[in-house]
């Protein structure tokens, strides 16, 4: 997260992508800036875009329907550099787990996201 805004900030084009354990429901992991943020982005003359998608959706077959690869790399085109963190990994499996039942929870949601940003990257 610092380093894309930061780097925005500094006048920088940034593209950031970011992958959401699989849910029950279509909440966000509701991802904002300030308006300080994105005053200093523009007046240095950086952009930041962002996007999403659920694990669950980049690890399946890209023929799939369902499958996010794709539009993934249509988005990353054209990219000349890709960062890819796990930061958040944790925590964002934590959110997703407060909104399954006890016997929904468990699994390697974990790994199930790491293996996604491996994917989108």
């Amino acid at each position: 997260e610092i380093a894309s805004v930061e780097a925005a900030r500094l006048g920088g084009s940034v593209k950031w992508f970011v992958v959401s354990a699989p849910s029950l429901s279509s909440s966000s992991t509701g991802i904002a800036l300030t308006s300080e943020t994105l005053s200093a982005i523009e007046k240095a003359g950086g952009s930041i875009e962002l996007a999403g998608a659920n694990a669950d959706s980049l690890l399946v077959n890209s023929d799939d329907g369902n499958s996010a690869a794709s539009a993934v790399s249509t988005w990353c085109r054209g990219t000349k550099s890709i960062l890819c963190t796990y930061d958040g990994a944790e925590e964002e499996k934590r959110r997703a787990d407060l909104e399954k039942s006890a016997d929904e929870r468990g699994g390697s949601e974990d790994q199930m996201i790491r293996s996604s940003i491996r994917v989108a990257a």
